[in-house]
């Protein structure tokens, strides 16, 4: 009886070997794409003029600005979605007191770049001789055009 039920083992086997060798198959290809758009991320530190007692409009302080835009992309900072706006005034505000600042891109040049890098934004102050204690501020929007 053992030897039957290995005879039909063995048999079994070699009828599954013959039908997987006989098995048909087909093949079909396909294709795989991704597009990859421009793509432009920008951030800025803020920008802390401490304290002060008075303000001589000679303070200044800088914004840096981190770009990131894949390789190759140009772009331009700007104070607008329009590119172009190098500098921009707005007042920092405390109540009904306020300071004004002159936010600056420099150049044109200064302002454009390819890829990925750092820019600044150079504040400065306007002169307010003694103004009222408190925090003056106000929040100021950069833009990226690629």
């Amino acid at each position: 009886m053992k030897k039957y039920f290995a005879a039909l083992g063995l048999g079994l086997s070699i009828v599954a070997m013959a039908v997987d060798a006989t098995a048909a198959t087909r093949s079909r290809t396909f294709n795989t794409r991704v597009r990859i758009v421009k793509s432009c991320r920008i951030s800025a530190t803020p920008v802390n003029f401490g304290n002060l007692s008075t303000v001589l409009g000679t303070e200044t302080a800088t914004s840096t600005v981190s770009v990131i835009c894949n390789v190759g992309t140009t772009y331009r900072l700007s104070f607008t979605a329009a590119a172009g706006t190098l500098t921009k005034t707005s007042n920092l505000v405390n109540g009904a007191n306020t300071i004004r600042a002159n936010f600056s891109l420099g150049t044109a040049a200064a302002a454009a770049g390819t890829g990925s890098g750092t820019k600044s934004i150079m504040v400065g102050l306007a002169a307010k001789p003694f103004p009222v204690p408190g925090l003056y501020q106000v929040t100021q929007t950069v833009y990226i055009v690629y």
